[in-house]
């Protein structure tokens, strides 16, 4: 995740947040457009750091994708100090957070590598669908609860970033406000 929102987003970043979102309308999604919205502009740095050709979710590999990848550097928070990663991702650095139970990583991932906005919005769409997610899917219509959801710690938790909640509530007001 890339998090360089700081306050009101310039006319290049709305462009780029008005183009996902209409992507997203047009897809016809489950989930709503707003928070699809904030996600792809918080993962992204607002269109800054698009990953691939259009990974706008930072979607990484996993075992059954079998398409094109990108390796890119990218930070995560755990509880560990000696999680484990699955080749050809790997470790570049781990340091103890000061004053958290938590570990900052950067390692290099390998990245889903999407041809369109379109496919990236469906396999989007299919992740928030497993299992993991349950408890989140019945508020995919209201972006604020979806948000809380995937964020309160029970099954699937989104992001490892301790203040992901509070900077996609942030950022789901300004789509709500600029693009609709």
């Amino acid at each position: 995740m890339i998090n360089i929102y700081k306050g009101m987003p310039n006319k290049t970043q709305m462009a780029f947040a008005r183009q996902v979102y209409a992507a997203a309308v047009e897809a016809n999604t489950e989930i709503d457009p707003a928070f699809v919205t904030a996600q792809a502009m918080l993962e992204t740095g607002w269109g800054s750091k698009v990953i691939g050709n259009a990974n706008l979710f930072g979607i990484t590999k996993g075992s059954q994708w079998d398409g094109p990848i990108v390796m890119v550097k990218t930070h995560e928070y755990l509880k560990t100090p000696n999680q484990k990663f699955k080749a050809p991702d790997r470790i570049i650095s781990v340091c103890k957070v000061k004053g958290k139970n938590l570990y900052y990583y950067t390692v290099e991932r390998a990245f889903k590598d999407f041809s369109s906005i379109g496919e990236c919005l469906k396999e989007h769409e299919r992740l928030f669908q497993k299992p993991g997610y349950k408890d989140a899917w019945p508020f995919r219509k209201d972006a604020y609860q979806f948000a809380r959801k995937i964020c309160d710690g029970v099954g699937c938790k989104y992001a490892t970033d301790p203040a992901y909640l509070t900077t996609i509530t942030s950022i789901i007001k300004t789509v709500k406000s600029k693009c609709r």
